[in-house]
Parts: C-alpha cells; sequence; structure tokens
C-alpha cells in the first residue's frame, strides 16, 4: 500500500491532465487514510491499557506536529525547484524510507492479531465491570 502512494504521488508530479491528477490523488488520499487508520489501530493494539493514552499523545505529536517542518521543506524545494519536482523528490525520499524499513525491519510490515482472551475468561470480567440494578 504504501509504494502504491509513492506511485500516486509520482504520478501526480508528471502529470499535466486534470483527470489523471483528479485520480492520482484519490488513490494517494486514499492510501494515506489507510496507513493512518492501520497505525493508529497497530499502537493501540500493542499499547498496554495504562500506557495507551500517552503513546497516543506522542503518535498524535509526531503525526501532526512535525507537519509544519516537512511543510517548511516542501516550499523551499518547490521555490528552488518547481512544485512538480518537490512532489516528485518528495515522493521518491519517501520510498526510499519504506523500502529502507521494509528491508531492515521487516517485522514493522507483519499483519498483527490481537491477543485472545478464552471466553469463559472474557464472559467472567464482562460481568465484573457493570453495576448491579436495583429494582
Amino acid at each position: 500500500m504504501a509504494l502504491i502512494w509513492v506511485a500516486a504521488l509520482l504520478a501526480f508530479s508528471i502529470s499535466r491532465a486534470y483527470a489523471l491528477s483528479l485520480v492520482a490523488l484519490f488513490v494517494a488520499g486514499y492510501c494515506q487514510i489507510s496507513f493512518v487508520a492501520t497505525a493508529n489501530t497497530r499502537i493501540q493494539t500493542m499499547t498496554p491499557d495504562h500506557l495507551r493514552g500517552r503513546v497516543m499523545a506522542l503518535y498524535a505529536q509526531a503525526l501532526i506536529g512535525v507537519g509544519p517542518i516537512g511543510n517548511l521543506q516542501a516550499g523551499a524545494l518547490a521555490t528552488l525547484l518547481g512544485p512538480p519536482l518537490a512532489m516528485a523528490i518528495g515522493a521518491i525520499i519517501a520510498g526510499a524510507v519504506i523500502v529502507v524499513i521494509r528491508l531492515l525491519k521487516p517485522e514493522v510490515f507483519a499483519p498483527i492479531y490481537p491477543k485472545r482472551t478464552s471466553s469463559t475468561a472474557a464472559s467472567a470480567s464482562a460481568g465484573t465491570s457493570q453495576r448491579s440494578e436495583r429494582v
């Protein structure tokens, strides 16, 4: 999915046709939304309950907080080289980072399955969290 995102960004950077640009941006947007949803799910699944809020705060800071730095870099490149070339360079760098991570840390891309509990343990714990109703 990540390399499809890179390909869509590259297609958008070289496209001069409106229809192709719309399709490339749609594909890139879908891939980006899928990535964020998957990353969010993986982080929350792997994090212990007592640390989840802190970890999600750091994740949000990393995801949203570094945007202005990337915008500065992209703007500087667009000023020097033009917007299409700046977009292509950004996509190539993103693709290179993805390939390097895939080669050095393949477990990052491995599917993660949530921990399963036995049905008796799940039903026993379900009754303890609810208040008893009084008639």
